[in-house]
């Protein structure tokens, strides 16, 4: 018979590995040997910098022995980028092996190719850091992560600087410099020499990229920028009372924050102090009141504060502004104003249109401040009559007092515009005061002296309690009005009022409407005469009916929060919706106060919102606030607490305390294994090096973690943290071999071959039965650890690893029969001469279709029987040597299998069922078919999506024909095998032998009824347990046969 073309079995179980520049492939060449020799190619993907197109190098041929399975080639650094502008981003490999001819085939080479591709490197990361010692000093940090032996090749790092003078963010304008560094790590402390002013500002731009082979990675920036902030702009601001010792205090400010001007921190500041000209103030005195972290442009905060703003004084705000530590500061704003201090005088007389005051005394300490002179003639008042701001005797224009019985003047103090007006009597004026003292009075023969120290005072939400003195000592009764907006008494909307006809000194005005301003006034009387005489009205006084804030509830999102988290509050209340809402850290149940003894704010928001801060801002409002003590530290339990306060002011109580927790992010603190950990040796012979005098190290530059036998053992340490282990192993790389079956099986990066979940205690062992895939031989894996803890922190470990079994199996040694009688084959699998504990074999039939596995985890020097051999020349027996691990590759990277073949000549088919057989010989026509069952599968970075089902449905067709008066019992048999609701088994001349399932079908032809028809429909099944037997239960199930 002429031999026929066959190609050897390609090489598979390819696998590349680089160190540095050293790329090693590793093959596993198949059963029957490359005995005419292998060859080994590999080539380049290459470019000049600059250029657009990467092309392939030419092949370049490596000598190798015909039982190789590893070799290296060491590429030149000097030769590629950055050494030189040649990049490089991929070698190839291509090895092919041709197998000497049996008496069956004639073989030709068959080969197979391998591409390890080559990315950038990683972008390092650039830090900065400020200094303690000064605010021109920091330190620049940068960090490249990078292994040796991963598909990012790392050479060096270009570490560059630029210093830019008023930098907006246009790194195409900077001018860079190279620095010296070249390490993956490294640390650079810079000091300048300039100093920032308001019209200019230095940025330092430390950047650094990574370069290897395949190119340099993208920059990693950090800048830092020495400057002073924008001035802050305050556009509003304010300060109310609160009951009788307290005071609110709000600003709305914007706050430009250019990129070359950044902003850390924010103090609202108030200073409370005597007005220089203009209500200027240019002192030192100023308190902090709140410190916020920069957010946004538009910036408001409030705070309360204790003091309160005497006679004479104002109290101004303004904004301080910080970066590293350099301040900027807004113009001072007027908040509040005290009363001014009244103005004294000892007599009066007036003649005429003449008034003279003598001994006048302002008493004031305000620069600005001028006396108004106010004059009632017979109950008629004529107004403000005269400004001066003279002191002792003055002679002023009055209205004509001669016609009157009698005449009262009134002094007071103010500071503002007075504009002269045309009055009945004269020239009269009125003011637009800014701060003002309250009247002081002249006596005449009856004086109505308007009542003093008028206060009033919220008593509830309706109510409100309202004090006066009787300054006229005639007086008997009062008059008290009231109104909810401030010009009641000069328009036709006048004010409520009510007389008391007794001389009270406290008096309640109920049934008033809650969220609103009152204005009070107070004037006396005297009902003792004729004709009752009333005193001018008192100063106004004002109390806001704000809603008292009910306390609020507090939640935070998360109570256990890293120090490089955020605290995200939500704050739930009934009431406006106009309220601010401050969160402040309380310990020992009280909120936190500053040096100056106001409350640390932490957190501010004006209406219902969710508030949020980072950590590491809270840490730089106490240190802005030098609470160096109250910063946030692992391990730290911290309480907060939330407070309203309404729209006019008025403050709520704190919330109860909610703690935070700050917890330390977990950490895998180490990983035991049993996996071995070597840096490769090279062996001269085994190494191709690009140049001739190109040396190479003896060992790898880094290390490569071997596994040798399973189980493997994992014992993860995470340190005192608790919560869920999740352990997977992964294969690191695409991965081809050839199995027994036949299957070339193509496995990918990222397919999982097993998975553990458990706690912080727990070890796991990995045996061959908990894998849900392959571990090959060779092959690439990663042990990949994800530790969740109790507060759903993360860490994660990923150690890779390559199979390299320390056992290994050898090729069988098997003796294989076959019985013409019976039609079956035998084979007996010796013992190997390096057999361990664990070590077993398998065993396929061979045939014209896929090899079938017929016995797993045989036992050596025991005879096994396979009942269906293939018939003719298609049959064999398929012996694969395996070790307890699972590996059925040899220690020189072969397959430890055995082919035998064997032929059983017989031109029969032959039908096995129920204990029975059928031989058909006539008229046999056998049609073939096939229909895969195949599924598109697409992979996604790794993770597999869709389904991958290999089996091929295999139908047959025979069609027979029975003369019935001479084969009546092979009818009968076709009968009884048309009946039989069970798993068959068939064997056909042309080689194939298959479990299946049989529909018969009969049909007796009228023209000659010597003949009956039988068609058989045939199709394959799997089998419900494997077909070989050991000799002893052949022999039991078949005894007058033998073996």
């Amino acid at each position: 018979m002429a031999k026929k073309n066959k190609k050897s079995a390609a090489p598979s179980g390819l696998s590349i590995s680089r160190d540095n520049l050293k790329f090693t492939i590793s093959w596993k060449i198949p059963v029957k040997k490359y005995e005419d020799g292998q060859w080994l190619w590999y080539r380049l993907h290459t470019k000049n910098a600059g250029a657009s197109k990467w092309d392939w190098t030419k092949w370049k041929e490596i000598n190798v022995g015909k039982s190789a399975t590893k070799k290296t080639v060491a590429l030149d650094a000097k030769n590629y980028y950055p050494a030189s502008s040649k990049l490089l981003n991929a070698i190839e490999f291509k090895v092919k092996g041709k197998t000497k001819s049996d008496k069956k085939h004639t073989y030709t080479a068959a080969h197979s190719t391998k591409t390890f591709t080559i990315y950038a490197p990683n972008t390092p990361s650039v830090s900065y850091s400020l200094d303690d010692t000064g605010a021109n000093k920091g330190t620049f940090t940068w960090s490249t992560s990078y292994e040796a032996n991963d598909a990012r090749h790392f050479a060096r790092t270009q570490v560059q600087t630029a210093l830019m003078t008023n930098y907006k963010g246009a790194i195409a304008n900077a001018r860079f410099a190279n620095a010296s560094y070249t390490g993956a790590s490294g640390t650079w402390a810079i000091t300048e020499d300039g100093s920032p002013t308001q019209s200019m500002t230095f940025c330092r731009i430390v950047r650094v990229k990574s370069r290897g082979c395949a190119g340099d990675s993208g920059w990693g920036y950090a800048y830092h920028y020495y400057s002073i902030p924008e001035r802050p702009n305050i556009q509003s601001t304010g300060s109310k009372e609160i009951g009788s010792s307290s005071r609110y205090v709000w600003a709305n400010w914007v706050q430009a924050s250019p990129q070359d001007r950044p902003v850390d921190s924010m103090e609202l500041q108030y200073a409370i102090d005597t007005p220089e000209s203009g209500e200027r103030y240019t002192g030192t005195s100023w308190s902090t009141g709140v410190t916020v972290a920069y957010h946004d442009y538009t910036v408001s905060a409030d705070f309360n504060t204790d003091d309160g703003i005497a006679e004479d004084q104002i109290m101004w705000t303004r904004v301080q502004s910080t970066h590293d530590k350099k301040y900027a500061y807004s113009e001072p704003r007027v908040a509040a104003r005290g009363a001014l201090k009244s103005p004294s005088f000892d007599t009066v007389s007036a003649t005429g249109t003449t008034l003279t005051i003598n001994s006048i005394e302002r008493n004031t300490e305000v620069p600005d401040a001028k006396t108004a002179v106010w004059m009632k003639i017979d109950n008629e008042e004529k107004g403000i009559i005269a400004i001066t701001d003279k002191e002792g005797t003055i002679t002023v224009t009055c209205p004509d007092v001669s016609s009157g019985t009698e005449y009262q003047i009134a002094l007071k103090n103010f500071t503002g515009t007075s504009t002269p007006q045309n009055g009945a009597s004269g020239i009269i004026y009125k003011l637009g005061p800014l701060m003002q003292s309250g009247w002081v009075y002249s006596e005449t023969r009856k004086i109505a002296v308007p009542p003093k120290n008028i206060t009033a005072m919220a008593v509830a939400s309706d109510t409100v309690e309202l004090t006066w003195d009787w300054s006229w000592k005639n007086a008997d009764a009062a008059t008290i009005a009231w109104a909810d907006h401030e010009d009641a008494w000069i328009s036709t909307d006048a004010p409520t009022t009510y007389d008391v006809e007794d001389r009270e000194t406290t008096w309640h005005i109920g049934s008033l409407e809650s969220a609103k301003t009152y204005y009070f006034r107070v004037r006396l009387r005297d009902t003792s005469g004729d004709e009752e005489v009333l005193s001018p009205w008192s100063d106004t006084v004002s109390v806001s009916l704000s809603e008292t804030p009910t306390t609020p509830t507090l939640a935070t999102t998360e109570n256990y929060l890293a120090l490089d988290d955020t605290v995200i509050c939500s704050v739930g209340y009934t009431g406006n919706s106009k309220a601010s809402i401050k969160i402040a850290e309380a310990i020992n149940d009280e909120p936190v106060k500053g040096n100056d003894g106001n409350v640390v704010v932490l957190m501010m928001s004006s209406g219902m919102e969710t508030l949020s801060e980072t950590i590491e801002n809270i840490n730089k409002i106490y240190t802005a606030n030098g609470l160096l003590s109250d910063l946030w530290n692992v391990g730290e339990i911290h309480y907060l607490k939330a407070m309203v306060t309404a729209q006019g002011g008025k403050e709520g109580a704190w919330s109860d305390s909610v703690a935070v927790e700050i917890v330390a992010k977990p950490t895998i603190d180490s990983v035991a294994t049993n996996l071995v950990s070597e840096a490769t040796s090279y062996n001269s012979d085994d190494v191709t090096t690009e140049a001739t005098d190109q040396t190479v190290p003896e060992s790898s530059e880094g290390t490569t973690n071997y596994l040798e036998q399973l189980p493997l053992t994992i014992s993860p340490s995470f340190g005192d943290s608790s919560g869920t282990a999740k352990v997977m192993i992964v294969r690191d790389e695409d991965y081809y071999i050839l199995r027994p079956d036949g299957l070339k099986e193509q496995h990918f990066s990222g397919e999982i071959i097993a998975s553990f979940t458990g706690s912080e205690t727990d070890n796991y062992s990995i045996a061959l039965g908990d894998l849900i895939g392959q571990m090959d031989d060779g092959a690439r894996y990663s042990i990949q650890i994800a530790f969740t803890d109790i507060y759903d922190h993360v860490a994660e470990k990923k150690i890779p690893f390559v199979v390299r079994w320390k056992h290994q199996p050898e090729v069988p040694t098997a003796t294989v029969s076959t019985s013409e009688d019976n039609k079956t084959a035998s084979v007996v699998v010796a013992k190997p001469t390096t057999y361990a504990d664990g070590d077993t074999f398998d065993l396929y039939r061979m045939s014209v279709d896929r090899a079938e596995l017929i016995l797993e985890n045989g036992v050596y020097g025991q005879k096994y029987v396979d009942p269906y051999p293939a018939l003719n020349e298609y049959g064999g027996i398929l012996v694969v040597n395996k070790t307890a691990n699972g590996d059925y590759i040899t220690s020189d990277s072969s397959f430890a299998w055995l082919y035998s073949d064997f032929s059983i000549e017989y031109k029969k088919a032959i039908i096995d069922f129920d204990g029975e057989s059928i031989e058909i010989q006539y008229n046999i026509d056998c049609d073939n078919s096939w229909d895969k069952d195949f599924e598109r599968t697409v992979y996604l970075g790794g993770s597999v999506q869709g389904d991958w089902n290999p089996a091929v449905t295999r139908d047959l067709k025979i069609d027979a024909v029975s003369i019935s008066l001479t084969e009546p019992t092979m009818i009968e048999q076709m009968r009884r095998l048309a009946t039989y609701p069970g798993i068959c088994h068939v064997r056909t001349p042309d080689g194939s032998s298959f479990s299946c399932d049989i529909q018969v079908s009969e049909k007796k032809d009228h023209d000659n009824k010597m003949r009956t028809d039988f068609s058989l429909t045939i199709k394959k099944v799997d089998s419900e347990e494997l077909d070989a037997v050991t000799e002893e239960q052949w022999s039991a199930e078949h005894p007058n046969e033998v073996t």
